[in-house]
């Protein structure tokens, strides 16, 4: 897995995460096919939040920026200690904090929360 650099370089360490390192051979296509797992990877966590939200009560009774914050905090534990962690066992799970904070930022304030915010006003 590649640190940083472009955004096609980030969609192919995407998409070589379930089809392997070749698909960084593939130019744009290989960008196209990380988009699309980005994309369906998304898809199972909105998808999951809300089959929770309907069955657990607590999830609709408090805040939803403390639910949506755990959410957040959930997910980036799937993925860097256990998704990336499988994929790339020498790089994950991380343990300098600012990595950490730097990665855990984005799937509590741009995942967790939105879909928090957004499930409880369909809600209502």
């Amino acid at each position: 897995m590649r640190k940083g650099g472009s955004a096609l370089g980030v969609l192919h360490s995407v998409a070589s995460g379930p089809f392997g390192d070749g698909v960084k051979d593939m130019g744009w296509v290989g960008g196209l096919i990380g988009l699309k797992v980005h994309f369906g990877i998304m898809a199972v966590m909105v998808a999951t939040f809300l089959f929770a939200y309907r069955r657990i009560a607590a999830l609709r009774t408090n805040s939803p920026w403390i639910v949506g914050t755990l959410y957040g905090t959930i997910l980036y534990g799937v993925m860097y200690c256990v998704v990336l962690a499988w994929r790339w066992p020498a790089l994950f799970p991380q343990t300098d904090p600012t990595q950490i904070a730097i990665a855990l930022f984005p799937h509590i304030a741009l995942v967790g929360i939105p879909l928090a915010l957004m499930a409880r006003k369909s809600a209502a």
